[in-house]
């Protein structure tokens, strides 16, 4: 009776029903949301952990998962995940094991009705859309969604299209660039120890158009860094030498 009971007790521990919204809210899972800007786009993460001790049975009512809305300062919609999206209309559901976590990624290439946003700083709004918790009905979703602010940097005018292949230490990087005045170069490092140090970039054809460059890469396995990112930076100098026109690139995440 006594084990009964306690068995009894941690479920409630790890899911409270509020009687008052008619629903279930869980208070052992933890949706983080991770926004990183970059040159050309933006990587946005959703992390869904369970905490607890027992299974989460989310069920969603079509196969949108969750929702995506980019806002400016002024409050006008930019980006919206779903816009121009067709979603299967038919119930999915998604489990998460205890301590499981269940990652996506999606990514925005500041493109608005065909043109760049200018940069400065915007808003995300994310938030899953599942609509019962282990066959109850969600009424609160305080914690399925986040809010976050970030900054879009300004368009970089020498280099874009840049494109990573590979891993381990050997990666190929392909691009555009126009150099313009700037003297272009590249260097890897991975913000305590570099890897290649400031090499010329080889750039053909005339400087004041875009020209489409190819770098090959390659580090020693046992030179890899361990818990860092490994980050290629393309950049110009000026006719001072003053770096210009930073371009920053993961090659690859290391744990």
């Amino acid at each position: 009776m006594r084990i009964i009971l306690c068995a009894i007790m941690l479920l409630f521990s790890t899911i409270i029903r509020t009687e008052a919204a008619g629903g279930w809210r869980v208070k052992n899972n933890d949706l983080n949301v991770n926004v990183t800007p970059g040159p050309e786009r933006v990587e946005i993460e959703l992390v869904l952990q369970n905490k607890g001790k027992f299974p989460l049975h989310y069920e969603f009512p079509t196969s949108q998962y969750y929702e995506l809305v980019i806002t400016n300062q002024e409050g006008k919609e930019v980006y919206r995940f779903s816009k121009g999206r067709l979603f299967l209309q038919a119930i999915h559901t998604i489990t998460v094991k205890p301590k499981e976590t269940i990652t996506w990624k999606e990514y925005w290439n500041y493109q608005w009705d065909g043109k760049r946003v200018p940069s400065g700083k915007y808003t995300l709004l994310a938030q899953l859309k599942p609509i019962r918790l282990n066959d109850k009905p969600i009424k609160d979703r305080s914690n399925l969604t986040k809010s976050l602010a970030f900054l879009i940097p300004e368009e970089n005018t020498v280099f874009r299209n840049i494109m990573v292949s590979g891993n381990k230490g050997k990666y190929v990087i392909k691009g555009e660039v126009r150099p313009q005045k700037s003297i272009v170069y590249y260097s890897v490092e991975d913000g305590h120890v570099e890897y290649i140090q400031e090499h010329p970039l080889e750039v053909l054809g005339n400087k004041d158009e875009w020209t489409s460059f190819q770098i090959a890469i390659d580090i020693p396995k046992d030179k890899l860094p361990q818990n860092a990112y490994l980050l290629l930076n393309l950049y110009g100098r000026d006719q001072m030498g003053q770096i210009e026109h930073m371009y920053p690139i993961v090659l690859e995440k290391f744990k």
